[in-house]
């Protein structure tokens, strides 16, 4: 396609609908056809199933970009060395190492 040809990225911004993704119901689901041809996709799983606290998603299918785009290898905050380290993903968030809502 034309969008893949000139290396478009292509996002699909699913806030408020989006978590209709893992409905059951073929009805709801065929609403987001074709998003698994994004690049990226959020959705805030909050908004739909009515939890109190804040939560965004983003999922990407470009393996690595996140943490390459937002880490900031700061060796005094994220220690390799320490036991779990691979499981920590504050240096794959824009927000580093403050926790969410």
């Amino acid at each position: 396609s034309a969008i893949h040809r000139n290396n478009i990225w292509v996002h699909v911004d699913g806030a408020w609908g989006g978590s209709a993704i893992f409905s059951r119901r073929p009805g709801v689901r065929g609403l987001l056809a074709g998003v698994d041809r994004a690049d990226s996709f959020t959705f805030n799983p909050h908004k739909m199933l009515g939890a109190p606290n804040q939560t965004t998603a983003l999922v990407t299918r470009h393996c690595g970009l996140l943490k390459a785009s937002n880490s900031t290898g700061a060796r005094y905050l994220f220690d390799p060395r320490k036991n779990g380290a691979d499981y920590d993903l504050g240096d794959s968030t824009y927000t580093c190492g403050r926790r969410p809502d």
